[in-house]
Formats: structure tokens, C-alpha cells, sequence
């Protein structure tokens, strides 16, 4: 994680050689970094990076009609990574939902979908940070039970904006999203 630093020591030094001026930007400095390496921040920018790319995820069928999602990610990783799947009915998740699966442990996730082949995909995110790149499961899935039971076609998510909403976003590529008038 990037960390801030204080470029002007000479100066300060030269305006206070008891380098207590030094002393007290130095505390500042750890105080900052100690709260952005806790939050997965990136104190000298206006985001963090995106998590490495999940390892793989896969999609099987738990119960008629009911998905079974789980991701298996073997990079290192910082506390606070949160997983976000996507489902579609199409390969190219132009036409989806996205899923948070909140910062959970076991990375497994059950959606009521019903019938239809469905499309699954998964990806990683910091509050912080844009997403990491999506990985979809291997294959298409087909849960079988009754009819669909919901749609799956989203809005977006995040601070991606609904008018037009991009996939792949989780909890957004930027840090904020302004109005639509």
C-alpha cells in the first residue's frame, strides 16, 4: 500500500534546526499512514488499487432452483476485501444483477434464481479501490425448479450511474457519483 511521506524535511529543518517542527509532521505522517494502511486507503491518491484478480469461481446447482456461488481466491489480500458476484442470463453480462456477498469469510454465496440457464461471474473489491477484473465460472448453469423467480437484469451498482449502468462495477470505479438532472 502507498504510503505518505513528508518530501520537505530539509526544509523544515532549516526553518526549525531543533527538528521539532520535523518531529511533529513525522507523528502526522504515521498517524495518517497507520489509519490508511487500517482502511486499505491510499493516503497520497484519490483511490486505492483494485485487489489482485480473484482465483476462480464456481457455480453449481445447490437445490432446484437455487445457485451456489463460491469464490476461491488465493492472492494476498488486506482485512476488508469484499466479493461481489454477477449473474446473467447472458454470457456478455450486459443484462445482470450484481450481488454483494459483504466481507465474508467463507466467500460462498446461494441465490434463488429458479429456472433458466444463467451466467455467473465474480470479482473483488476494497471500499476504497475500483474493482478487480471479473472472472467468470466456467459454464453457464441451469438450476431447473419452477419458473424464474426474479429478474436479472440490474440498474448498475455502486457509483456507477443508472442510466447507463456498466458491469463489472461493484461498489463503483470512482470514488463518487453526481446527480443525473
Amino acid at each position: 500500500m502507498p504510503r505518505l511521506a513528508i518530501a520537505e524535511s530539509v526544509h523544515l529543518n532549516r526553518i526549525d534546526p531543533s527538528g521539532q517542527l520535523f518531529a511533529l509532521m513525522k507523528k502526522y505522517e504515521d498517524a495518517i499512514n497507520n489509519i490508511a494502511a487500517q482502511a486499505n486507503a491510499n493516503p497520497a491518491a484519490p483511490q486505492a488499487s483494485a485487489p489482485p484478480q480473484i482465483s476462480s469461481v464456481n457455480a453449481s446447482v445447490l437445490a432446484p432452483g437455487i445457485l451456489h456461488l463460491q469464490v476461491q481466491d488465493n492472492n494476498p489480500v488486506t482485512r476488508g476485501i469484499w466479493y461481489h458476484y454477477e449473474i446473467s442470463t447472458t454470457p456478455d453480462f450486459q443484462i445482470g444483477t450484481v450481488i454483494h456477498a459483504g466481507a465474508t469469510p467463507s466467500r460462498d454465496l446461494l441465490v434463488n434464481v429458479g429456472a433458466g440457464a444463467v451466467y455467473a461471474r465474480a470479482y473483488s473489491q476494497y471500499l476504497t479501490s475500483p474493482p478487480s477484473s471479473p472472472v467468470p465460472a466456467p459454464a453457464a448453469v441451469d438450476p431447473g425448479g419452477g419458473t424464474r423467480t426474479g429478474s436479472v437484469s440490474g440498474a448498475g451498482s455502486g457509483t456507477e450511474p443508472s442510466l447507463q449502468p456498466q458491469p463489472g462495477a461493484g461498489f463503483g470505479n470512482t470514488p463518487s457519483r453526481l446527480p443525473r438532472f
